[in-house]
């Protein structure tokens, strides 16, 4: 198998509140394309509609992440702890390691330690 690159590298950065406003646009950006693959509109059209996002920075449980690639924020993950699950939505706009994706909520294995 051939090394990484580092292009291939991808990370993942917690959004500090100082940067809220670049979350904003790359949700704006998500909710956008979302809205493009549906015939009516289902849900936020925007940050501003997302009611609960200004929330990932005052209550436990919620966690906001950039992904980047290199220095390059490409996406991000927003992380919400449910009983004993994670509910996890994320966008990647832009390539990575020729990957580009668009998830939503998707649960992950419950915490059985």
């Amino acid at each position: 198998m051939p090394p990484i690159s580092e292009s291939e590298i991808v990370k993942l950065k917690r959004v500090d509140p100082s940067e809220r406003g670049n979350l904003y646009d790359l949700v704006d950006d998500y909710l956008l394309e979302l809205g493009t693959h549906r015939e009516l509109p289902v849900g936020p059209t925007d940050a501003a509609g997302y009611s609960y996002l200004h929330l990932y920075w005052k209550e436990a449980g919620r966690h906001p992440f950039f992904i980047l690639s290199g220095d390059t924020r490409v996406g991000f993950v927003l992380i919400r702890e449910v009983a004993s699950e994670s509910i996890i939505e994320m966008s990647s706009k832009k390539m990575v390691g020729g990957v580009s994706s668009t998830s939503r909520s998707l649960p992950t294995e419950p915490n059985n330690h």
